[in-house]
């Protein structure tokens, strides 16, 4: 991983922050087909298949812009 990444899994998906310009989520699914998300909100959905461990999804990416003070 770069340095500016944290990673961790959470019901067993990887999910990989990274600094970024905009506030984002990708989640890739395991035929790997990727789905972009503005902001920082999954849907129902995608939030089911992580809790109860379906399998179906592969990693997600969560880009986070950085607050200054």
């Amino acid at each position: 991983l770069p340095a500016t990444t944290l990673a961790f899994t959470f019901c067993q998906v990887p999910f990989v922050y990274h600094v970024a310009e905009q506030n984002s989520i990708r989640i890739t699914n395991t035929s790997g087909v990727s789905t972009e998300i503005k902001g920082l909100e999954m849907n129902a959905l995608e939030s089911n298949e992580i809790f109860n461990r379906t399998g179906l999804i592969k990693q997600v990416d969560v880009y986070l812009t950085p607050r200054l003070k």
